[in-house]
This record gives C-alpha cells, sequence and structure tokens, in this order.
C-alpha cells in the first residue's frame, strides 16, 4: 500500500486542500496525517469545520511514546472520521500549539514506523507536512514515503521559491534513502503562465499531475465553505481524481521495478 507525503516551498499553493482533496478521492482505506510542525490545525478548522479533536491525534501519540508504547499499537485510538462512505476514511489532527511540534522530535521515526505498518496493513497513509523548511520534513517520515509531492502555483515567484528549497528535499532523499524516486511536482494552475514541460525542465523533477487554480472550490476543502452544485462533478474534482490515480500507478510501477517485474 501506500505513504504519500504533501509538502511546499512557500506561500500558500494549495497543500491542505490537496492533502484533503486527495484523501476524499482516494480509491482505498486511507487515513489524513496533519504532521505541519508549524501547525495551523488547518483541517479541523477548515473541512471539518471547528471540529474539536479534545486530545486527539499527535497529541495522544507523544504521550504513548514518552510511557514507551509503541505508536502503531497507539495510533488506532487517535484519529476521527475524515469523511463517511463505503471507503474508510479518518484523520489524525495535528500539534495543538507551536511548542508541542518540537518537543515530539524524538518521536518522529516511531510514527513514520507506525505509517510503514498502517500501510502494510492495508491502510494508505496521505500525511500533510506543511512547507519544507531549512531541514525538510521530518526524516522519520520521508524514509518511509513511497511519494514525495511538492504543491506549486506556477508563476514566477512561486517557482523561484521553490528553486530555493527543493534541493533541501532532495538532499535528504539522497541521504536518507539513496533515490529521490518517487518525488513528484503538482501544478495548481498549470500554463499560469508556466507550462508542465517547462516547469520540469527548470527543476529537474518530474511533473506528478495538474489541479486547476480555482480559489472557490479548494475554498470547500480548505475552509469548509458550503459545496456548490454539482461539486462532485466539477474540474476541481476529477483533475484530485485523476491525480490520484496517476500517484497510484507511479507508486505501482516503482514497486515492479524495484522486485523486477515487468
Amino acid at each position: 500500500m501506500a505513504i504519500v507525503l504533501v509538502t511546499s516551498a512557500s506561500g500558500a499553493p494549495g497543500v491542505t486542500s490537496t492533502a484533503v482533496g486527495l484523501a476524499l478521492v482516494w480509491p482505498s482505506t486511507v487515513m489524513l496525517a496533519d504532521c505541519d510542525r508549524t501547525p495551523a490545525q488547518a483541517v479541523l478548522a477548515g473541512y471539518l469545520r471547528g471540529t474539536d479533536a479534545s486530545g486527539i491525534g499527535l497529541t495522544g501519540l507523544a504521550r504513548a511514546h514518552r510511557e514507551g508504547r509503541p505508536l502503531a499499537q497507539a495510533i488506532a485510538n487517535e484519529t476521527i472520521p475524515l469523511a463517511m462512505g463505503e471507503v474508510r476514511r479518518t484523520f489524525l489532527p495535528g500539534f495543538p500549539t507551536p511548542g508541542a511540534a518540537q518537543l515530539f522530535n524524538q518521536a518522529w521515526a516511531g510514527l513514520g514506523d507506525a505509517f510503514d505498518a498502517l500501510s502494510r496493513a492495508g491502510v494508505d497513509v496521505i500525511v500533510d507536512v506543511g512547507r519544507i523548511g531549512p531541514q525538510g520534513p521530518p526524516p522519520g517520515l520521508l524514509t518511509h514515503a513511497d511519494s514525495v509531492l511538492v504543491v506549486t502555483r506556477t508563476n514566477l515567484p512561486a517557482l523561484s521559491g521553490l528553486r530555493l528549497h527543493l534541493p533541501v528535499l532532495t538532499d535528504s532523499l539522497e541521504r536518507l534513502r539513496g533515490t529521490v524516486t518517487g518525488l513528484g511536482i503538482v501544478l495548481v494552475g498549470e500554463g499560469q503562465p508556466y507550462s508542465s514541460k517547462e516547469i520540469s525542465d527548470l527543476l529537474g523533477s518530474p511533473v506528478a499531475g495538474s489541479i486547476p487554480h480555482d480559489a472557490s472550490a479548494a475554498a470547500v476543502l480548505g475552509e469548509g465553505t458550503d459545496e456548490p452544485r454539482r461539486y462532485g462533478d466539477s474540474r476541481y474534482i476529477r483533475s484530485l481524481r485523476t491525480l490520484s490515480s496517476q500517484i497510484v500507478a507511479s507508486m505501482a510501477e516503482q514497486r515492479r521495478r524495484i522486485v523486477g517485474v515487468r
């Protein structure tokens, strides 16, 4: 199964909206995890419309780590429903305060192991890690990630910022895994003004897919606004379904190469 990290370089390209959207259209059982080390409670306040997690989430996992309990066992009690439906979709809330994120430093490796255990048990994990930052996403998560998606707008300021921060991510992947396989750029508003090929050539990284720059559609996922009529059939949601299919297909191809299956 899969562990997918979603991140960005700077600005507000729509990382959380993209992560929530992928979790909502993902074809199999999935858990969305808020692992942003600069916490904003964006999913609880936005898509979940002010839901109170009541200490559930990374706070509970930090407690389990202090008590020496395996996070792979504790995580089952630290999630809340993300959406109802035939496919089970849950959410692991993030840090309630910036200080809580600092206290979690020793637990990231255990959390990565817990995500890996979930993945092997048939639960895909989509992780919102926020911005890349000066040190990159937590190594404990990068080590287990099957796919790392970097969300960006396609204008010059966004691409200039990404060009500055992307080497931090690629260096981390090379150091931890010896390869940047699985890294892909997700474009928000392709052609506004730069194309997929231009961006791939500029950054030296493949484009994993694109979604429209549609502020009102993204606000449903990022801010919890009411869904407009026929939202489920909108171009925005269709693009998320296409992106999820492309990610799943890409990871399947990676696995075939690793085991030598043609």
